[in-house]
């Protein structure tokens, strides 16, 4: 504790009481007014109640078993002590936590196709890909897409993979469209319009003007055990010839995914 922070505590500070109150008074009393400067980040009666706390123990330790602290290791305890009892009166540290979610792929109303898209990065390679398809109301399968980007981010890929899916829905005639994405940051870069300094902001604007031009689109976030099939054809891409691939028909290690997706399977979010 400072010199100033001393003298700014004896101001508050009812000599006479201090000497002459039951210890649980004094206790109580000393913790309301003994109280830290407004521009100190310290906390107040966290900081007196844990130094007396640690100086007994300190004490304690000195008496019964030798052993002796150094002031400068004590103070940094009383200090981190307190500032942990602080802590602990935020309430956002006390929240309810999330209960296991069942989570599923969701297939769109009658009139609607679904597109989902997905990112993936290879640390190994430093390459992105991207993926995506697009599915009916029934989850039928009606075409999907591999992205072989080569070097960018995986925020770029995410970006890709999406204006790619878009600009088959519209090339295939579909007006309303509803898209999903598993990163929530891409969504509320397209959805809040945001404007990033880099290469994203081209992305972002051929997203938005696509979306434009259907009669119906919407951008939606999806937790990652939604969006599985695009993940599988996201992380695909690695290996497909360098750009856009169009794929007719699923690969095979994908039918089971969509399969599951047809048939209402979930996953469990822990």
């Amino acid at each position: 504790m400072s010199k100033y922070e001393m003298v700014e505590n004896a101001k508050y500070v009812n000599l006479p009481a201090f000497f002459s109150l039951p210890f649980p008074e004094w206790l109580k009393n000393c913790s309301v007014q003994f109280r830290t400067p407004s521009n100190s980040s310290r906390p107040k009666a966290a900081l007196f109640l844990s130094a007396i706390w640690f100086l007994w123990k300190d004490r304690n330790a000195l008496v019964f078993r030798a052993v002796r602290s150094r002031p400068q290791d004590l103070c940094s305890t009383i200090i981190q002590h307190a500032n942990y009892t602080e802590l602990a009166k935020n309430p956002l540290c006390h929240a309810k936590p999330q209960l296991p979610r069942w989570i599923r792929w969701i297939p769109p109303a009658e009139g609607f196709c679904k597109l989902n898209s997905d990112g993936s990065y290879s640390s190994v390679e430093k390459a992105a890909s991207a993926g995506g398809l697009i599915r009916d109301s029934l989850g039928n399968w009606l075409i999907g897409f591999t992205v072989n980007i080569g070097h960018a981010s995986i925020f770029i890929a995410e970006l890709w993979g999406m204006r790619a899916g878009l600009r088959l829905c519209r090339e295939l005639g579909f007006t309303r469209v509803i898209a999903e994405m598993d990163s929530l940051m891409a969504v509320r870069f397209v959805n809040e319009r945001r404007e990033p300094d880099n290469l994203a902001a081209a992305l972002l604007s051929d997203i938005r003007d696509l979306m434009a031009q259907f009669e119906s689109c919407m951008l939606q976030h999806v937790l990652r055990e939604g969006n599985a099939a695009a993940d599988f054809l996201a992380s695909l891409g690695h290996t497909s010839p360098p750009g856009l691939s169009i794929l007719d028909s699923p690969p095979t290690g994908l039918r089971p995914i969509l399969l599951g997706d047809q048939m209402g399977a979930s996953s469990l979010r822990l």
